[in-house]
C-alpha cells in the first residue's frame, strides 16, 4: 500500500446530528444508515472501548472517550490524553513499534501530527492535535487494509 488516507469518515452533517442530542443525557449512542452502510457512533458515556479492540494496538493511560465510531470493519476512537502533542506521537509511535507495527506512508494532516502503520492485514491511521481543554486529541481509526 503506497499510501494510506483516512477512509469512510462520516460527513460533517452525521457527526453534527450525532453531538446535537440532548445535552441532559449523560451517554447517548446513534445508529445511522449511510449508503446501506450500518453506522454507530457512540458519544459521552457511551463512548466505551469495544470489547474487541485488538491488544496489540497501544493506547494512552490515562485517556478519556470522547466518541466511538463503527463501521464495516472499521472503528475510529476520539480520545483526549494528557501532555503534548509530541509526547504522545512519541509514545504512540514507541508502543506500535514494540507490537511489531511497521510505519507506512501517510499523507500528513494540515495541523498536529499524523502517523500510519500497517500489519498483517490491518491498517492504523492516528491524527494528534492539542485538545482545546489542554492535553491530546487522538483521532485512532483501526481498519482493514486494501
Amino acid at each position: 500500500m503506497d499510501r494510506l488516507r483516512p477512509a469512510g469518515l462520516l460527513p460533517a452533517c452525521l457527526w453534527l446530528a450525532a453531538l446535537a442530542l440532548p445535552a441532559t443525557a449523560a451517554a447517548q449512542t446513534v445508529s445511522l444508515n449511510q449508503g446501506g452502510r450500518d453506522v454507530r457512533i457512540a458519544i459521552g458515556d457511551a463512548a466505551a472501548l469495544p470489547a474487541d479492540f485488538p491488544a496489540d494496538v497501544p493506547l494512552p493511560s490515562p485517556r478519556t472517550m470522547l466518541s466511538v465510531e463503527r463501521s464495516d470493519g472499521r472503528t475510529t476512537l476520539v480520545i483526549v490524553a494528557p501532555g503534548t502533542v509530541e509526547e504522545q506521537a512519541e509514545r504512540l509511535r514507541s508502543g506500535m513499534q514494540a507490537q511489531g507495527w511497521r510505519a507506512a506512508a501517510f499523507a500528513a494532516p494540515p495541523t498536529g501530527q499524523g502517523q500510519a502503520w500497517e500489519k498483517d492485514a490491518r491498517a492504523v491511521l492516528a491524527w494528534l492535535q492539542p485538545a482545546d481543554a489542554g492535553g491530546t486529541r487522538i483521532q485512532l481509526q483501526l481498519l482493514a487494509r486494501r
